[in-house]
């Protein structure tokens, strides 16, 4: 409880500083950014503070938290409209794999023709850019061990190093573009939602939001017992799945009343900016002494596709109505995390009123089992250093084409 107490306190501080700073207040700068990144800094300038109670905390929390926004989201009763909802779905699933077999792909051909014969380095180096850019530090965590059975016991720092800037690309990215295509200062203020004090409401909605997150903890802890060669969903997708199961019994017994809209849509707001706040200002910082000029071309290609999937693919490929949205919240998870993408999401949506986040989360299932710390992404360093790599490129380069093929036919249809 007193780290959580401290985070709120801390989250208020930098609230009010950008409210009264006019540089942060005209172009749009979060105070949940704005303190992560002050808080990131005296942490590194202060390292003993890292061993304190609350910042092992808060470095558990931001997956709770994504869980808990989209739990919130889930439950408001607002539909789509349209009938082009399976549609948009599958379009946002489509750009992912493209997006992401594409990192895999140009990495792989860098370490073919590049990183192996001048540098020396194993053909597992190519994990690193999919693992760090879109699998996150949770991913890079797992490659730890993954990377040393593979012969390659720097990788795991080298993809926790990938994480890393792969957030700082994404948020300094994300930001520039944004600024660049829409004057920042004309869109809406972001605010929270004014909340109902009736006790009625506001109970059942914060009770329902619990239960949503207390069974779908529940449900994705007894799906890693018992199927255990199945893959396993991201916390925040068994919230979802278990919201919209309750949201389905309380409209069947007809007492969708007793929720609030507004309870919700304040309780996303209010989640995000704890999950922006710790989980940014937790990150691990520590340098990599080796190899930072491959790490550093790396990079550069990576992040010059994730520019491609943003000005290119995006518009090619996801719905026109609301592109936009999409494409900037792809933008922040293929450089970063799915917080940064909800973060850059925020900036031109401050209320999540399109449909971009649920198109988003409704596409999760189909790619997170295999990319962006799934499955594949998990035994790329196996997959390369036991088969021929110009074999797993040529597939995926297929793969690829094959899919961006069907993305068009679906544009069109």
């Amino acid at each position: 409880m007193t780290a959580f107490c401290l985070l709120l306190v801390s989250l208020s501080v930098f609230s009010f500083v950008c409210e009264h700073n006019r540089l942060l207040r005209t172009y749009r700068i979060p105070a949940s950014l704005t303190g992560a990144v002050l808080l990131l800094i005296i942490f590194q300038v202060f390292p003993q503070m890292q061993n304190y109670d609350f910042y092992q905390q808060w470095k558990e929390w931001p997956a709770k938290f994504i869980a808990l926004v989209f739990a919130a989201l889930f439950l408001q009763s607002v539909e789509m409209q349209g009938s082009s909802k399976h549609k948009e779905v599958a379009a946002e699933t489509l750009l992912v794999w493209i997006t992401m077999l594409g990192q895999m792909t140009l990495a792989i051909l860098c370490t073919l023709f590049v990183f192996r014969p001048f540098f020396g380095l194993p053909m597992a180096f190519a994990a690193v850019l999919e693992g760090g850019f879109s699998g996150g530090h949770g991913t890079a965590a797992a490659y730890q061990e993954i990377m040393r059975a593979n012969g390659f016991v720097q990788g795991g720092d080298f993809t926790l190093f990938s994480a890393t800037i792969g957030i700082v690309l994404a948020l300094s990215g994300g930001v520039f573009f944004l600024q660049s295509e829409v004057r920042l200062q004309d869109l809406p203020k972001p605010s929270f939602p004014k909340v109902s004090l009736d006790p009625h409401p506001l109970v059942f909605s914060l009770a329902a939001l619990c239960l949503a997150y207390w069974g779908g903890d529940i449900l994705r802890t007894q799906m890693k017992l018992n199927f255990t060669s199945l893959p396993v969903f991201p916390l925040f997708a068994y919230t979802i799945f278990t919201g919209l199961v309750l949201k389905f019994l309380i409209g069947v017994a007809k007492q969708k009343a007793v929720l609030s809209n507004n309870v919700f849509a304040f309780s996303a707001n209010f989640f995000m900016d704890l999950l922006i706040l710790s989980g940014v200002a937790t990150l691990n910082l520590t340098l990599i002494s080796e190899a930072l000029l491959p790490l550093a071309i790396l990079f550069a290609v990576g992040f010059a596709w994730n520019v491609f999937s943003y000005k290119v693919l995006s518009r090619r490929i996801l719905p026109a109505e609301y592109s936009r949205e999409l494409a900037i919240l792809n933008f922040g998870v293929f450089n970063g995390t799915t917080a940064i993408g909800l973060l850059l999401l925020k900036i031109i949506d401050p209320e999540f009123k399109s449909p971009a986040i649920r198109i988003f989360a409704e596409s999760v299932p189909f790619y997170a089992p295999f990319l962006g710390g799934g499955l594949l992404t998990l035994t790329l360093p196996y997959i390369l250093f036991h088969y021929n790599p110009y074999l797993v490129a040529g597939c995926f380069v297929f793969a690829m084409f094959c899919l961006f093929a069907l993305a068009r036919w679906l544009a069109k249809w």
